[in-house]
């Protein structure tokens, strides 16, 4: 990911399509989202790339947050910014999963969801996540409170999964 591509990820960070989904809201602030940019492209401990379709279309964001080689852990996260795109969302996943677990001394990885987005705890559920009961958590957002479910990917058992170990990718 590059400054230059902060209109885009505004553009859709700020979408309902996003955001429902979303711990927290942004502003539709060009300057805000640069400022954020520039911070963590500073931090050791994270990564946000942006997913190209086959096409090459910039369609989502991935990222790593939280990387900690001692505990072996890493938190992750990613959007489909493109609703014309909204269907290879699960595609996505596995790419990182098999970079980080086969480049990075990584054994875990953790990702936090909301719990109305059934769609996405069916996908990490297919994958080989296991729910983190005692990590779970709630938030307000909108007047509401909603539940953020934690959930863990073990690399082992990823590995186990063979008919995703063909989707590689280079994340740069």
């Amino acid at each position: 990911m590059q400054l230059a591509d902060m209109p885009l990820v505004l553009q859709w960070r700020s979408s309902e399509f996003v955001s429902r989904f979303m711990i927290s809201d942004v502003s539709h602030d060009l300057a805000t989202q640069e400022h954020w940019f520039n911070t963590v492209s500073t931090r050791s401990d994270c990564h946000y790339w942006i997913v190209d379709s086959i096409q090459g279309h910039s369609i989502g964001v991935i990222n790593l947050t939280n990387i900690n080689e001692v505990t072996e852990t890493a938190e992750w996260a990613f959007y489909v910014g493109d609703m014309n795109f909204a269907n290879l969302g699960g595609m996505i996943p596995p790419y990182l999963y098999n970079h980080v677990f086969a480049n990075t001394p990584i054994n875990n990885l953790i990702a936090e969801v909301v719990a109305e987005n059934k769609v996405v705890l069916k996908l990490h559920a297919l994958h080989g996540y296991v729910e983190d009961i005692a990590k779970q958590t709630t938030f307000t957002k909108d007047g509401q409170t909603r539940i953020l479910k934690s959930l863990r990917l073990d690399k082992a058992i990823w590995q186990s999964k063979k008919r995703f170990h063909k989707m590689t990718a280079t994340f740069e």
